[in-house]
């Protein structure tokens, strides 16, 4: 077991050095929130959940690369514990087929929610397990308060608190109701007070907003990066479940249903039910442990490269110029990639995603004197788009796979 430790902490440490992730829209969104929650008023997303930004927000200034490495960290931990809760003989391997799952690596730097929330998440299943076990309500009551700051993390996954329900009723031999009902008290009041900070129509724009349709084959068709190499383990699996496995067999299927017929489908959406497919995988597949130690090491490499490979196929703007720009600047900004300007400009800068003719309505009710946009952004602009509307370009940015123009008030 100690050498194994010592093998899936080194594998992890190289992972890490080996990738080098670009930054994705929404990391610019929940960089700035957190900003707002500290008292910058620079640009807010209400329809972002509150969680993690503001766990960035009281990070000390220089220190916040460090959260996503530390719930990285939690959600390896927590998923050995979670094996080992449910009596997988070697839980490690499960964490060691997790790291081979290459979305598990490409997000672990990241400041996004998936991997925090699937640690609120598996905290709430643990404790509804201890509860389960020793009928101690402070675990019923911790467990419906992880649900809820799983909630607060990533909206879609308050899923987590159906299936609460259903395991407490499906488990719990002394069912005490009363207990039961304050419990829900834990998942409701945190629930409330960001609900009466933001507004209720917050939520509905939410839900509008991750509505984009998805090609339905999505998921399939990204299993090399959803599960790696593990996949081919699946045909060395001899399955026969029993009513106690329904505590990851339930997760795991509601997770994967209903991020399938949610209508915006990403790889990374599942990141929350790898650790389930992980214990299933490792409980159930008919090899050595020594043959499965190689293949696992050997995958977690491969998964490493395959990472990095899918980074360096995207554009890496050097933004110093667009910041340079707007130094000496407090301005009202358009653009068409606007928390990104918003980060490097260090002014508020509104969405341009109207038609051309709208520009100049559109500039007149923000206030805005300056237009910035991208050409690997929507639509493509051009000096014509906005000399109507009696803007004139200021200045362009040419870098090797994308365009910044500049554009002012004549």
């Amino acid at each position: 077991m100690k050498k194994e430790f010592l093998l899936l902490l080194s594998l992890t440490i190289i992972s890490i050095i080996i990738i080098t992730p670009n930054t994705e829209w929404d990391e610019y969104v929940y960089l700035l929130n957190a900003e707002h929650f500290a008292g910058n008023q620079l640009y807010f997303e209400d329809i972002r959940p509150p969680l993690f930004p503001l766990i960035l927000a009281i990070t000390p200034a220089g220190m916040q690369f460090v959260i996503p490495l530390i719930f990285f960290s939690a959600y390896l931990i927590l998923s050995y514990f979670l094996a080992k809760e449910f009596e997988i003989k070697n839980p490690l391997t499960v964490v060691f087929i997790l790291l081979s799952c290459p979305i598990v690596l490409m997000y672990a730097e990241k400041y996004m929610t998936s991997i925090p929330a699937s640690c609120f998440l598996i905290t709430s299943l643990l404790f509804m397990k201890k509860h389960i076990k020793s009928n101690n309500n402070f675990f019923l009551y911790f467990s419906f308060l992880s649900a809820a700051l799983t909630t607060l993390t990533r909206y879609v996954l308050g899923l987590i608190y159906p299936l609460l329900i259903i395991l407490y009723f499906l488990f719990a031999k002394k069912k005490n109701y009363k207990e039961l009902i304050i419990s829900q008290l834990f998942f409701i009041i945190p629930i409330i007070v960001w609900v009466n900070y933001i507004g209720i129509e917050s939520f509905y724009y939410a839900y509008l907003w991750g509505g984009g349709a998805s090609n339905p084959l999505t998921y399939l068709l990204n299993i090399p990066m959803i599960l790696g190499l593990t996949f081919t383990l699946l045909f060395f699996t001899r399955l026969s479940f029993s009513k106690k496995d329904s505590w990851f067999l339930f997760p795991l299927l509601a997770l994967i249903f209903f991020f399938q017929i949610f209508s915006n489908k990403q790889p990374r959406f599942l990141i929350p039910a790898l650790p389930f497919y992980s214990i299933i995988l490792t409980k159930y597949v008919n090899i050595s442990a020594k043959k499965l130690l190689i293949l696992l090491t050997l995958f977690v490499l491969v998964s490493a490269l395959s990472a990095q490979y899918y980074y360096s196929l995207f554009c890496k703007t050097d933004m110093t110029d667009l910041t340079t720009y707007f130094s000496n600047k407090h301005v009202n900004i358009l653009s068409n990639f606007w928390p990104i300007c918003s980060y490097y400009t260090r002014n508020t800068c509104y969405a341009l995603i109207e038609d051309f003719e709208d520009v100049a309505s559109r500039a007149e009710y923000t206030n805005s004197t300056y237009i910035v946009v991208s050409n690997i952004y929507g639509k493509t602009y051009n000096n014509e788009s906005f000399t109507h509307s009696g803007f004139i370009m200021n200045k362009l940015i040419n870098e090797d796979c994308e365009q910044l123009l500049i554009y002012g008030k004549e």
